[in-house]
């Protein structure tokens, strides 16, 4: 009976995750449609004589405003803890609840250890449209890793970053300040060791590398503003 269950909510996880699929596939055609009506605002503000230039000066504003969503990052927030949630991620990538993505298999650190880290924060959910992502996908497996609470943190102040070399996700740390810390009280690992790390997958399923692609040029962004505090020279950041 309990094998039944399972394989039960399996299929409904499954059959969730295709109707999501499906939502996305509407929600960029509205996009695009969204997308072309901007464009006709555009001209028609050109022909009305109206500045080009305070026009784009807006537009750049507004997508970086919505393309740093981690510049309101909170430390009091935290990965999501719903159970749904995390139930779908883990049969998503195929791994269980003891498992940290980046650091592998830790039993001693307690299931409630390792969370559910989104990669683009839940409180800029809507801005994901500009990554053209539907902001109803900010739950989706491919926006979540399971990481230990202190890499989330370092993650949403974009002290490390993911990156990608030869079609292979890397820890990569920016802070080098704290690369002799210990990533956590619980473990004798320090950021130095995660430093360019394999991200680990069990299976074909990856992260939106749209997202992941933001957060590394923003990370760089404020790497290159902080380069003395994070003791990071300019060759690194090029």
């Amino acid at each position: 009976m309990a094998n039944n269950n399972e394989a039960d909510n399996i299929r409904k996880l499954e059959l969730q995750i295709k109707l999501e699929e499906l939502q996305v596939k509407k929600e960029e055609i509205a996009l695009k449609k969204e997308l072309v009506h901007l464009e006709r605002v555009r001209l028609q503000l050109a022909a009305h004589n109206s500045s080009e230039k305070s026009y784009h000066d807006f537009a750049d504003l507004s997508i970086c405003y919505h393309l740093d969503p981690w510049l309101k990052i909170s430390s009091s927030k935290g990965g999501s803890r719903s159970s749904s949630i995390k139930a779908t991620v883990l049969h998503y990538y195929d791994v269980t609840s003891t498992t940290c993505m980046i650091l592998g298999e830790l039993f001693q650190t307690g299931k409630n250890h390792i969370v559910s880290a989104h990669l683009w924060p839940v409180h800029a959910a809507q801005s994901l449209s500009f990554v053209s992502i539907p902001p109803t996908m900010i739950n989706h497996p491919r926006n979540i890793l399971r990481i230990i609470k202190e890499l989330e943190v370092k993650y949403g102040h974009r002290e490390i970053t993911i990156i990608k070399i030869d079609n292979v996700l890397k820890l990569y740390v920016l802070n080098k300040s704290i690369t002799n810390t210990r990533i956590s009280s619980y473990l004798p690992t320090t950021f130095k060791d995660v430093h360019l790390r394999t991200i680990s997958f069990k299976n074909h399923h990856r992260p939106y590398m749209r997202v992941l692609a933001t957060h590394c040029r923003s990370a760089i962004t404020q790497a290159k503003q902080f380069k003395h505090k994070f003791q990071i020279d300019d060759l690194e950041l090029d």
